[in-house]
């Protein structure tokens, strides 16, 4: 068990390490997307603090439960044990449907959009999403969300404009859009 904890730690804290470096050797923070600032989660509403501190409190109350059954067990109190398993079974419960809850008032993805805006190409006309055998879409529904499944082929995104001057910009756009499409969906805002 210590073996355990002592993986996690150092698990945990070679991801703070790399955070804190990349936060620390950033000239800007968040880092601009483009030139651009990005916009990020605002997570620190009163509302989402109290069910982020609800949930914590969740969580550690059924690691105290389980350490309460593990040391009845070691008593030899076995209606002890049962009963600390259950409570945190229960907790357990709770903290999952809390966390279902949570990821249900989170809004995924980027719109066509947002997309369009990050990678300099206002003036498209249509966007192909999914590469040459994807799904067109028309400006009327630039406001749909992009999800995983449009870009599970490794984010090719190709756009295209009205004049030359703007297929010239599609085309330098698409190079873009291809390489950061992945990264823009996955860093995009509520």
């Amino acid at each position: 068990m210590l073996l355990f904890i002592a993986s996690e730690v150092m698990f945990f804290a070679g991801l703070f390490a790399a955070y804190f470096n990349v936060r620390l050797t950033s000239l800007h923070w968040p880092p601009l997307v483009n030139e651009q600032e990005y916009e990020s989660f605002n997570l620190h509403t009163p509302e989402h603090l109290l069910v982020a501190g609800t949930l914590t409190a969740i969580l550690v109350l059924s690691s105290v439960t389980m350490q309460l059954g593990v040391w009845a067990i070691r008593r030899g109190d076995r209606t002890a044990f049962l009963r600390a398993t259950g409570v945190t079974l229960l907790l357990g419960v709770i903290f999952l449907i809390g966390q279902v809850w949570d990821y249900t008032q989170l809004e995924f993805g980027i719109t066509v959009d947002e997309l369009l805006r990050t990678v300099g190409a206002e003036d498209a006309q249509a966007v192909q999403i999914g590469g040459p055998s994807g799904t067109c879409v028309s400006p009327k529904d630039f406001g749909r969300k992009l999800c995983f499944e449009d870009i599970s082929t490794g984010g090719s995104v190709i756009v295209f404009g009205v004049s030359r001057e703007s297929e010239r910009r599609s085309t330098s756009s698409h190079r873009v859009v291809g390489r950061n499409a992945r990264m823009a969906l996955e860093a995009a805002p509520a």
